[in-house]
């Protein structure tokens, strides 16, 4: 006899439910993780107050399902071919360089091909349904009450835990993407090139004549 045919229910139901549950705390670090890439791909306040308005972020999209947070990235984190960054600075007096007052406007994009956004898109939407499915259908969908419904549970688990994988992977990737460009940017923007920049709260000098007036 061999070790399949070996198997008793109850054994093939604890393979079950130890993949279930390890496929829904990967989406649960999936969604912390997206959470964070949302969080800090896109800010604009005072340079004061930007930790303040990242952690604000972070409490607003707190509740969010995975559905939305996917299509907030996907609307947000990519520029392709034929599209192009939108001006997101609205025009008002607290965005820019001011007396005593900096304010920043920052957003991290993944630059791709309108053949790969196309992909990432169609693949997130499977991984949205994926969860959904495996959250609120899987049960209805195999009969766990006896063997062969069992083994086919854990078939399709094994296949989903590779695609949550794969996923999971390719967000670290973009986390990993927008951390290193934060780290240039906070370094470019610590130079003294940028510093000489900012206003430090004194009027301009006019005491020099417009040009054209004779001196002296």
């Amino acid at each position: 006899m061999t070790q399949s045919s070996e198997e008793t229910l109850p054994t093939c139901q604890r393979d079950v439910q130890r993949l279930l549950g390890r496929s829904m705390l990967q989406f649960q670090q999936y969604e912390r993780l997206i959470k964070v890439l949302i969080a800090c791909h896109k800010l604009s306040g005072n340079a004061s107050e930007l930790e303040r308005i990242q952690t604000a972020r972070v409490s607003q999209i707190s509740r969010d399902t995975l559905g939305m947070l996917v299509n907030t990235f996907i609307g947000s984190g990519f520029i392709t071919n034929n599209s192009k960054l939108s001006d997101e600075i609205e025009a008002n007096e607290d965005v820019g360089f001011q007396a005593n007052h900096v304010s920043l406007h920052t957003r991290t994009v993944l630059e791709i091909s309108d053949a790969e956004f196309a992909q990432i898109e169609e693949d997130l939407k499977a991984f949205v349904k994926l969860r959904n499915n495996l959250a609120h259908n899987f049960i209805n969908e195999h009969d766990l009450w006896n063997l062969e419904g069992c083994r086919s549970a854990r078939a399709a688990l094994t296949a989903s835990s590779n695609i949550i994988d794969q996923r999971l992977e390719q967000l670290r990737g973009w986390v990993e993407d927008v951390a290193h460009v934060r780290k240039v940017m906070a370094k470019i923007l610590g130079t003294d090139a940028v510093v000489e920049l900012i206003p430090k709260g004194q009027p301009a000098d006019t005491t020099e004549p417009p040009l054209g007036d004779s001196v002296g």
